[in-house]
């Protein structure tokens, strides 16, 4: 299962329809599908609009009795120190199973 979460801002209803952001979320999921099935695997994709990720990826996780979540993440900086921002945090904290982090190192 590969599931991709668009964070909808506050002052947007949660069903705001975010054109970009979803065109972007589908590639994500197709090039997901693409991989897994190159591999030789069955796999369902979903995408969500949510106030914040971090509880949205737990709650799927819990209703979907998952094994394991696995997390890509990029590199972000705040205040100048490297940063797991908001979300990973969250996930890391409230998981019903382990997580796995994976960040693809890519060369400036």
């Amino acid at each position: 299962m590969a599931v991709h979460i668009i964070s909808i801002d506050r002052s947007l209803p949660l069903d705001a329809e975010l054109t970009n952001e979803v065109r972007k979320a589908e590639d994500i999921l197709k090039r997901a599908e693409k991989v897994a099935l190159e591999r030789g695997f069955e796999i369902e994709t979903d995408l969500l609009q949510a106030r914040s990720a971090g509880p949205s990826i737990v709650d799927e996780a819990m209703e979907r009795k998952t094994d394991l979540i696995v997390m890509g993440l990029t590199y972000k900086r705040r205040f100048g120190q490297f940063s797991l921002g908001d979300v990973t945090p969250y996930v890391l904290k409230n998981a019903p199973c382990p997580v796995i982090l994976y960040h693809q190192y890519l060369p400036e």
